[in-house]
């Protein structure tokens, strides 16, 4: 029963990293004015500044945790993967117009 239920949760968990991959193929394929930067990154799910939310959810999927603030230059949102507190995490900003400005990692000592 245990080895059934393993052999259930393996392929789940490969079907649903397949899907993810595809997702990011179609989206290259249909999106043929990327800069090879941005694509190489969507593929090997880093990131680099100018993305836009899209290409970031591609990579790295869902965050955390997400924050909007306005200031004089828009509206300004930061994404959170992991836990700052307790853990690793990444803080990436989002420019006014949606596009990644800046990303930093931080690793608790």
């Amino acid at each position: 029963m245990k080895l059934r239920l393993l052999i259930l949760g393996l392929a789940i968990m490969l079907s649903i990293s397949g899907c993810a991959g595809r997702r990011r193929h179609q989206y290259i394929n249909t999106h043929p004015d990327l800069s090879e930067e941005i694509k190489e990154s969507i593929l090997s799910r880093n990131i680099v500044k100018g993305m836009n939310k899209e290409q970031v959810l591609l990579s790295l999927g869902k965050p955390n945790k997400k924050d909007t603030y306005e200031n004089y230059f828009g509206i300004t949102e930061i994404w959170t993967y992991g836990d700052c507190i307790s853990n690793k995490c990444s803080m990436l900003y989002f420019d006014a117009q949606g596009r990644l400005a800046y990303f930093s990692r931080y690793r608790s000592q």
